[in-house]
């Protein structure tokens, strides 16, 4: 009778748990050389795109790749199965054979049930002890067979277990695919090769099921395929690695890698969200692609957070992205301008002097210049200083009527000119004036503290009224 033995089990705790097998971390970046993952080969090419190269191969031990990749063993040795130990192939010889000839290439040729080579390779038997007594241990040269043997040639077998002379002499075994022949009660049967299976119970092709491939990895029933993804099987534990364009966000093996890098919520990476504030759009090819409202952009490229960008007053994206106003200036209807056209203006940002033409506007500096153009005959400025240091400088244009007011310790600076001007300065606290007063400017400046009042250019006469009133071209009040 025949018996099939069972193949050689597996060792359940060495596969992958569902869900922690390895994850796509690449990003689709649309480069043309970009990396397109496919499954890992022993090559020296980081073929899945992880970042390591040829995991899951180890050339001191893999019959396939030994000592470099591509450098396979004799796959289905005679009397043997295939093995690798230290870069170098040695076939692991079936029990009662060996490799006496050191020869890789014919597996292991030598019988040591036979009287040439009686128990080891360099063991004849001669008279007196022509015949080798087969034994599962160690064969060994004797005059006569033992009980229960039978003389097959010059050897004494056991017909009960020898796989060459089972049921009687020379009624060998066949060989099979991937295993090792049996001899068990006097029927043939055969046992798996480590790694390899038996997953059709047809007997006639052995164990053709390789334990290392993505269809039976580590045992018959398990299939590494999932949806969108490259399957691996290393080390008989299923691996996968995402087609282009599809993300794991799930993390469950099962469903593999479920969602496309087009998604919204998931544009390009797990998570990464496309916001369309100020903007209409969505995502791409795995990037948020957006279309701004007018007078918006996205300047940080970081569809995260949509369009982000005012360009109207963004004094650091004044009109386009990336142009910034100098200090001292403002951004307005995207612009760079240390004069404000249009609607005046009240309370002027501390770090941005800023003016108003053809109308009435009223200025507060802080600790910074102050910019102010009074132009045309129908403007009324009044500059106020808020008592910390700056710097005032103004200039009132024909038929302006101008007012500044200093309080800090710094200095005012102020162009009269045009006939009509008006203009009226006050330097209190610590302050320094300094004004040009042109022909039919009229200009009054009052200094509260002993400081330095000054007019320069000045036509007409100048009236010191005392009390540190100076008054061009008018009469004192």
């Amino acid at each position: 009778m025949v018996v099939l033995l069972a193949a050689c089990s597996v060792d359940t705790s060495a596969l992958v748990p569902e869900g922690s097998g390895p994850r796509d971390s690449a990003t689709d970046s649309g480069v043309g050389d970009a990396c397109i993952p496919t499954a890992e080969t022993c090559n020296e090419t980081d073929d899945d795109c992880d970042g390591t190269v040829d995991e899951g191969f180890d050339t001191s031990i893999d019959p396939e790749n030994c000592g470099a990749c591509g450098a396979a063993c004799n796959p289905d040795p005679a009397n043997a199965a295939p093995s690798c130990t230290g870069g170098m192939c040695q076939p692991d010889c079936d029990l009662g054979f060996a490799d006496c000839n050191g020869d890789e290439s014919d597996g292991c040729e030598a019988n040591l049930a036979r009287s040439e080579t009686c128990g080891t390779c360099d063991v004849s038997c001669a008279p007196p002890t022509p015949l080798c007594q087969a034994s599962a241990t160690l064969s060994t040269c004797v005059a006569d067979c033992t009980v229960g043997t039978t003389l097959c040639g010059t050897s004494c077998i056991d017909t009960e277990t020898d796989v060459l002379n089972c049921s009687g002499c020379g009624v060998a075994c066949p060989d099979r695919p991937h295993a090792v022949r049996e001899c068990m009660a006097g029927g043939c049967g055969f046992r798996c090769d480590d790694g390899w299976d038996d997953c059709d119970g047809d007997p006639a092709n052995g164990c053709e099921a390789s334990l290392d491939d993505i269809a039976t990895c580590g045992r018959c029933s398990r299939t590494c395929s999932r949806p969108n993804t490259i399957p691996s099987c290393l080390g008989r534990r299923c691996a996968f690695v995402c087609e282009a364009g599809f993300l794991d966000c799930d993390r469950l093996s099962s469903t593999g890698c479920e969602v496309p890098r087009t998604d919204p919520a998931n544009c390009g990476a797990c998570g990464a969200v496309c916001d369309t504030t100020n903007a209409t759009g969505g995502c791409g090819t795995g990037a948020c692609v957006l279309t701004c409202d007018m007078g918006f952009a996205d300047c940080n490229t970081d569809g995260s957070d949509g369009c982000e960008a005012h360009l109207d007053d963004d004094l650091m994206n004044c009109g386009a992205c990336g142009a910034g106003c100098s200090a001292g200036e403002v951004c307005t209807a995207g612009a760079c301008l240390s004069s404000c056209p249009g609607a005046c203006m009240d309370d002027c940002d501390v770090a941005a002097p800023c003016g108003c033409a053809g109308d009435s506007c009223d200025f507060t500096c802080g600790t910074s210049n102050c910019n102010v153009d009074c132009v045309g005959s129908t403007t009324t400025c009044t500059a106020d200083d808020d008592g910390t240091a700056s710097n005032f400088v103004g200039s009132c244009l024909d038929g302006a009527d101008c007012d500044f007011g200093l309080r800090g310790t710094s200095s005012i600076e102020v162009n009269c000119s045009g006939t009509g001007t008006d203009c009226v300065i006050e330097c209190r606290d610590s302050s320094n004036c300094f004004v040009a007063c042109d022909d039919g400017a009229e200009c009054v400046v009052d200094c509260q503290n002993t400081r330095t009042c000054e007019f320069t250019s000045c036509s007409g006469t100048m009236i010191d009224c005392g009390g540190n009133d100076i008054v061009c071209n008018r009469a004192c009040p």
